[in-house]
């Protein structure tokens, strides 16, 4: 069993965030030892660690309680996370081209503010 502060340590999470996800119901309730303490145990931190990695890959955190909801179902949840990641990626790329496309529009409006500002010969 670890104790909050070590738990912090261990996944780079602070304190705070780690009781807020147990408020939200993202992690489950963990035990509390004598005064009070919060108690975790190393199923816990597994998932800190995908939710973590679920944090990484873009996921919001009523995304993320989804999908913690879902594992508790018995059901491997990879039907949702696979639906999940196609509509991130998705995304992404549409972002990806507005990118682009303003990228485009910017050197376009660089290069006509340095032909107004190239000195006549």
């Amino acid at each position: 069993m670890y104790r909050i502060g070590q738990v912090a340590d261990l996944t780079g999470l602070s304190r705070k965030t780690l009781r807020f996800y147990e408020t939200k119901g993202i992690l489950d309730p963990v035990k509390r030892g004598e005064g009070g303490f919060r108690l975790y145990d190393d199923r816990c931190l597994r998932r800190l660690c995908l939710i973590k990695q679920a944090k990484m890959l873009g996921f919001s955190l009523a995304e993320i309680k989804t999908i913690v909801r879902y594992r508790k179902t018995s059901r491997p949840p990879c039907q949702l996370v696979r639906l999940l990641l196609t509509k991130k990626a998705n995304l992404l790329r549409w972002q990806l081209s507005e990118l682009e496309a303003l990228q485009a529009l910017l050197a376009e409006q660089l290069a006509c503010l340095d032909r107004q500002l190239k000195p006549e010969d």
